[in-house]
């Protein structure tokens, strides 16, 4: 009995060690969002994200129904105007990206450190710089403090790669699964961004994984992205206020989920506008910057 109780100790002081330091970078980075968080109506399309959740309504192309579901919820709570209620979530996306940040950035010094003395302390410290230079970064901030959809997508790209990794460490199944589902929910939250990175991290899981578990991963995936995308007809039919693109019909949903409005602007690049593009990061970032990007 004695040995069980110094087991569970163990455990749960192991626990604690990895837990914590996610947590107390949560609360940072969420103090840090809110007190940044825009009181009402802002620019860019953070308006019209804010009005299509409220009414849950049809974002601009792709959609987005996935944050316009969680800013409804969050508009639920009486504080402050509507637009910062739907900010706000966007700040607990971004507090809990950079907090799954953190986890990753200790698994990752983990399995990197060439001694095989466990130091879950020195591995909490990495994942803690690792979740706060994320959080803390103009680029994520921005991102936190105003209805977007690119906090929310951060999580869940964020989540998949920490699932991943922790299934290619333990071949633990239900680590896969979680992963197709952060995978499922990034790909109904902003499709463009996260194909990505769910595309090359499947690509490298499917030989460890296995036919079989990596069926029922995609299965997983694919059952997510049906379930949230059939918001789009279901919300377009009953009209809307914010209603891009009116995606009632096949036609429709296709031109909204393929963003078949911006594609003339893309249309409009050639293969000689490269040097151009590159000289334009150099000069915003600097050669160092460029080079990294």
């Amino acid at each position: 009995h004695a040995r069980r109780r110094a087991g569970r100790h163990r455990h749960v002081h192991h626990q604690r060690d990895r837990i914590t330091p996610a947590l107390l970078v949560f609360l940072v980075t969420f103090i840090v969002y809110v007190a940044g968080l825009a009181p009402d109506v802002y620019w860019l399309d953070s308006s019209e994200l804010a009005a299509a959740a409220w009414g849950l309504g049809v974002a601009h192309p792709p959609g987005h129904p996935l944050p316009s579901l969680v800013g409804r919820a969050v508009a639920l709570v009486p504080l402050g105007s509507i637009a910062l209620r739907v900010g706000l979530a966007s700040a607990l996306a971004g507090a809990a990206a950079a907090a799954q940040t953190t986890r990753l950035g200790a698994l990752v010094a983990r399995r990197a450190r060439t001694s095989a003395q466990p130091n879950a302390r020195i591995d909490g410290l990495v994942g803690a710089a690792a979740g706060l230079t994320f959080g803390l970064s103009y680029a994520a901030a921005f991102q936190a403090v105003r209805p977007e959809v690119y906090a929310l997508s951060a999580l869940l790209g964020v989540t998949w790669a920490d699932e991943a990794a922790r299934y290619d460490e333990t071949g633990d199944r239900r680590r896969l699964y979680t992963a197709a589902l952060a995978a499922g929910l990034a790909l109904s939250n902003h499709h463009l961004l996260a194909l990505t990175f769910v595309v090359p991290a499947a690509l490298i899981l499917a030989p460890r994984a296995g036919l079989g578990p990596l069926a029922r991963a995609l299965a997983v995936a694919a059952g997510t992205v049906a379930a949230v995308w059939a918001y789009l007809p279901l919300r377009a039919a009953r009209h809307p206020l914010v209603d891009w693109g009116a995606p009632t019909t096949l036609g429709r949903i296709w031109g909204t989920v393929s963003a078949r409005a911006f594609q003339k602007a893309v249309a409009r690049g050639q293969v000689g506008d490269i040097g151009s593009v590159a000289a334009a990061l150099a000069a915003e970032l600097g050669l160092v910057g460029a080079g990294c990007a």
